[in-house]
Parts: C-alpha cells; structure tokens; sequence
C-alpha cells in the first residue's frame, strides 16, 4: 500500500513499469539527475520573457512526474504549461515555487526508494 504522505504513488508508478522496480529505480536515478537542468529551463526561459521555451520545459517536466504518479508534481507542471501556452508569464512567477518545492519533495522521495530497492536487492542476491 502507497504511503498517503509520499510525493508520489509508489504503486501507481510501478504499475506503470509493469511491476520491475529495478526499471524504477533506474528512472528515478535519471529524474532526480536531470529535472533541475528542465527547472533551469523554465526559469531562463522566463528571464528571456519566451513563453514557449516555459511551455515546453513544463510540459517535459509535467511527463517526468507523471511516470511517478506524482500528481502535485504534476499539476504544477501543468499550471505552468498551460501559463506558458497562454503567454501569462507573470502566472509563472507565482506558480514556480510552488513547482520547486513539489520537485524536491519528489526528488527527496524517490532518492529513498532507490536506497530501499537497493537494500532490497542485495538482500535477495546469492
């Protein structure tokens, strides 16, 4: 059963990779690399006042998230998207803390289940 705290839904997410928690794990370790670079890029884009280069680094994000099932995440992402789309990059300014901190809850998160899957793999080798 999915802890009703976490950031995201352990179950749903491994639904998603047909149960192989290796596939992930592996996942997460790219998330947790690669979302503060799409973070960097919602914020340049931002500063260069280009609401299309917001658009599509939320929407990038907004995909990432969903693979865990992390549905503030998520929907922050997407509350920046649809900004972005709608050329109200002010609306940005005041959704992407709240996208940040979604972000380090998730990333926080799914750095323990690496841990735990790792531990749970070595306990089950030879």
């Amino acid at each position: 059963m999915s802890n009703p705290n976490s950031p995201f839904d352990l179950q749903q997410a491994l639904e998603y990779v047909d149960g192989f928690e290796d596939v992930l794990s592996s996942t997460a370790e790219v998330f947790i690399e690669e979302y503060p670079q799409l973070l960097d890029a919602i914020r340049q884009a931002r500063s260069e006042e280009d609401s299309v280069g917001v658009s599509r680094a939320a929407h990038t994000l907004k995909g990432s998230t969903a693979l865990f099932a992390a549905s503030a995440a998520t929907e922050a992402a997407l509350n920046i998207e649809e900004r972005g789309k709608a050329g109200d990059l002010s609306a940005v300014d005041a959704i992407l803390p709240q996208l940040q901190h979604e972000l380090r809850l998730l990333a926080e998160a799914l750095a323990e289940f690496i841990k735990q899957a790792g531990a749970s793999d070595s306990q089950t080798q030879p």
